[in-house]
């Protein structure tokens, strides 16, 4: 069939052709394809001479690049420009041929078919004009062809973020006024017309900064780190139920009435199945955590399903304690000693402790959440998790006392932990579609048999899990407790005074104590608490309290006397006998012996006094015999040299 001749427009051309719109131009242009305006201007080519030179395949070898470049830019185009490209080249086809008020009338009549696809003469000659300028790449969306480009100065920018990047989360626009009034300052010429918007600068730093930056700057590297950053898939399947405990403290959120009127928000210290998620053992308190509610709750997991090998602790202090864990890292402790004192050594259980302020590292954390959301939010008390949360009724309900009473929420919370807590499915993760219980009972015994849950008899854990006291001193009223204010008191500690010892007590029952050597860690005995006496004894039990107090001291007396008690009685003479005995065992063991008579002779000095007696001697008859021996005549003459005692001391006399 031959084509008869007429006038047609480019985009027509385009179609029958293959033809991009520069190559219609340029063949238009040089007369290879004769071309005429139309009414409107436009120019509009010959179809037969068209056809023939498709059909004749004269087309220049420049097409296929047009070609080539044209699929090249839709195939890199994003998927919302080539969505653009798309409709455009729809609906020039639909109202391809048509122009002027025939056009105008179409466009009316396919808006009111089409609502959800409308257009516009305007839009339409638009994309005809760049379809014939640039092809199907003219009509790919442009949308972000500016990305990056910025009206904000980079000094102008940097001020901004040192003063938005800040924690505490200040306020964007008056960090934008602040930038603003530095920028005046600096250069007068800015003025708040010419200084770029808020929006500009909220848009830069945007696309300067990710997100996550922005919020870390913001808000501080915890709250980053619960919203962005990554987290550790953990691989249960090595792990076995009773394998691994893991523990924490939470304080509850429900106010709760006491016996002497007041009111608190208790604590629950838990111990808790790594693995199924199970609780064993907890104890709820009114007093913030401590050490004392660790033992009681681990003690009451103990002595039921048994103990463990390996427990993931908090970094708190209260788990750090010497006679739990060993103490901390810091604290120089014996090897010995530490075996002996500390729980997880003695029972022979691997400590692991979690990351200091990670919650993510226990995934006790959860069930707390649960706790909240499950029970907390239910209860009269409830105060919420912040001060935001807080309903508005919860002091007229505590002023009321309508709230539940504290051992009321023990009973309720030892129910919802047993029958929701251990027994709800969980769905997601390695647990999905069991209950903690369920998991327990398929995997402890298995633990068991393998030696990683381990049975321990009742008063061994009980004595493991007493608490230890520091170093005391056996004194005159037994042993010192200082913190309590009380003294602790047995018959054996009168031998055993001025001995270094250490105590352990249950928690909860201060009325006994075991006592060990601090130096050897042996077993020395127990010993009871004694309570102080009132000053003034004036009614039944304070008389007995000091009767009671009389009674011990009165039988610490008859000890001591029972130790003072001596069978032997010798007499006088023994004794001398004895230190003669060991005198001269000692001065024979020193190579002396004393000799019998003395080894000098010593002069004798002549007193008048010797004079004297003397003369008594010879007035009483004596004289004259000693007289006749010396050859003196006349004793009482001072002329006399001789003196008168020389008969009686062989020795030099001396003259008076």
């Amino acid at each position: 069939m031959v084509e008869v001749a007429r006038w047609i427009a480019a985009e027509e051309v385009a179609r029958i052709t293959g033809w991009s719109m520069r190559t219609i131009r340029r063949r238009g242009a040089s007369g290879e394809l004769p071309r005429a305006r139309d009414a409107c201007g436009h120019f509009q080519y010959c179809s037969a001479t068209a056809l023939s030179i498709a059909e004749a395949n004269t087309a220049p070898t420049g097409r296929e690049a047009d070609i080539s470049a044209d699929a090249e830019a839709y195939a890199n185009a994003p998927s919302y420009a080539r969505k653009h490209a798309d409709r455009y080249t729809a609906l020039m086809t639909v109202f391809q041929g048509l122009n002027g008020r025939e056009l105008t009338a179409r466009i009316e009549q396919w808006n009111k078919d089409h609502p959800d696809d409308t257009t516009s003469v305007s839009s339409l000659l638009a994309a005809r004009k760049a379809f014939a300028e640039g092809g199907i790449a003219a009509l790919l969306s442009r949308y972000g062809t500016r990305s990056g480009a910025t009206i904000v100065p980079d000094i102008y920018m940097e001020y901004f973020k040192g003063l938005y990047l800040k924690e505490g989360s200040p306020g964007a626009m008056s960090c934008w006024r602040c930038t603003m009034g530095w920028a005046i300052q600096r250069d007068p010429a800015v003025t708040p017309d010419s200084f770029p918007s808020y929006a500009s600068f909220i848009r830069r730093l945007r696309a300067d900064l990710l997100p996550e930056s922005i919020y870390r700057a913001r808000r501080g590297a915890k709250a980053w780190n619960r919203k962005y950053a990554s987290y550790i898939r953990r691989d249960y399947s090595n792990v076995l139920a009773g394998q691994v405990w893991v523990s924490d403290h939470a304080q509850i959120d429900i106010a709760c009435a006491l016996p002497d009127g007041k009111y608190c928000f208790p604590w629950v210290t838990v111990w808790r199945d790594f693995k199924s998620g199970k609780w064993l053992g907890w104890e709820l308190r009114e007093i913030a955590p401590s050490s004392d509610p660790i033992f009681s709750a681990f003690y009451r997991a103990a002595s039921i399903y048994g103990v463990c090998s390996t427990l993931i602790l908090d970094n708190g202090k209260d788990y750090r304690c010497k006679d739990f864990a060993g103490g901390r890292r810091k604290i120089r402790v014996e090897v010995d000693q530490q075996k002996v004192r500390s729980l997880t050594a003695g029972l022979n259980i691997e400590t692991v402790f979690a990351w200091p302020y990670n919650a993510q590292s226990k995934p006790i954390e959860r069930d707390f959440l649960r706790n909240k959301e499950w029970l907390s939010k239910h209860a009269v008390g409830y105060r919420g998790g912040n001060v935001v949360e807080r309903p508005e009724s919860l002091n007229k309900r505590i002023g009321e006392n309508a709230i539940e009473t504290l051992d009321e929420l023990r009973e309720l919370f030892d129910v919802f932990v047993t029958e929701v807590i251990n027994r709800s499915v969980v769905g997601s993760g390695y647990r999905a579609g069991n209950c903690p219980d369920q998991i327990w009972d398929d995997e402890a015994q298995t633990a068991a048999d393998n030696g990683l849950l381990r049975s321990v008899t009742r008063d061994a854990l009980k004595l493991f899990c007493a608490r230890a006291s520091g170093t005391m001193t056996v004194g005159r009223n037994g042993v010192r407790d200082a913190d309590l204010g009380c003294d602790y008191w047995a018959d054996w500690m009168f031998a055993h005074k001025g001995r270094k010892v250490y105590m352990r007590r249950d928690p909860k029952q201060h009325e006994s104590a075991w006592v060990f050597d601090t130096a050897t860690d042996d077993f020395l005995g127990a010993a009871d608490l004694v309570q102080a006496v009132p000053a003034l004894a004036r009614t039944d039990i304070e008389r007995g309290q000091l009767q009671e107090a009389i009674r011990l001291k009165r039988r610490a007396g008859k000890i001591a006397r029972v130790y003072a008690r001596a069978d032997v009685n010798p007499s006088l003479r023994e004794k001398v006998a004895n230190l003669v005995t060991v005198t001269r065992a000692i001065n024979e063991s020193r190579g002396y012996t004393p000799a019998d008579q003395p080894a000098v002779r010593p002069t004798v000095i002549l007193t008048d006094m010797d004079r004297v007696v003397a003369q008594e001697a010879a007035m009483a008859g004596r004289g004259k015999s000693i007289a006749r021996k010396l050859g003196i005549s006349d004793i009482s003459s001072e002329s006399n040299t001789i003196d008168p005692l020389a008969a009686y001391y062989p020795i030099k006399a001396a003259s008076a």
